[in-house]
């Protein structure tokens, strides 16, 4: 049952295994966001800040599509606005990642 329940939900996995108790949607939703910063996402200006986003946004696309191989993967929400994750950022280190299993 355990299995089954973490299978349909992509946004519960672990990113870091050093913070098992913190999964994809404790780093990259909105919610999470404000609670991290102390700010609604939409008054974060940082792009230093989003580019991390965007990474972590990254390796979680890139375990989901490791383990399900959708043949389209949506996103969307207040995250994927301006500002906001930048998808062409989240392209970039998916890139990145394939690139250093390649190797």
């Amino acid at each position: 049952m355990i299995a089954i329940y973490l299978a349909l939900k992509p946004g519960h996995q672990i990113i870091d295994w050093r913070e098992p108790g913190k999964h994809l949607e404790d780093y990259v939703s909105g919610s999470a966001v404000s609670r991290i910063t102390g700010q609604s996402p939409q008054d974060i200006t940082d792009p230093v800040f989003w580019k991390d986003l965007s990474c972590t946004l990254a390796v979680g696309l890139h375990n989901s599509i490791l383990h399900w191989t959708p043949e389209t993967v949506i996103l969307g929400g207040s995250m994927m606005n301006q500002p906001g994750i930048d998808l062409r950022e989240v392209d970039a280190w998916s890139g990145e990642i394939v690139g250093r299993l390649d190797h």
